[in-house]
């Protein structure tokens, strides 16, 4: 009982240091959808900061969907659209190499099984 009452004493005292404020749920199909659509119907910066300054190289069309540049995406939500992109790179180039060693390994088991059938 006196421990039971100690935890709950504890997490009503340090209950506001282990909330997670200001963080919003999104949706991430729809995050990178809404960012791949801005990046599709955008070819140019609009509204870009004044504090920023352009490189040698222009950016991607899906980094102008950076606030810095002027769109409405936060830079964290287009890094995370990029990196699920390049993930889905590796994915599929795995998935490349993976079904033909699939079906050869599988293909040699079959021929083998009628003989021993």
């Amino acid at each position: 009982f006196s421990f039971t009452s100690l935890v709950l004493c504890l997490h009503a005292w340090f209950s506001n240091h282990f909330e997670l404020v200001g963080i919003q749920n999104k949706n991430p199909y729809k995050m990178v959808y809404n960012i791949l659509k801005y990046a599709w119907y955008h070819k140019k910066p609009e509204r870009r900061s004044a504090l920023t300054y352009w490189e040698n190289k222009l950016p991607s069309r899906v980094d102008l969907g950076k606030s810095k540049y002027g769109g409405p995406f936060s830079e964290e939500d287009v890094e995370n659209v990029k990196t699920f992109f390049r993930m889905v790179v590796v994915l599929l180039s795995t998935l490349g190499f993976y079904l033909p060693y699939y079906h050869a390994v599988n293909g040699v088991l079959t021929y083998v099984n009628t003989f021993e059938g």
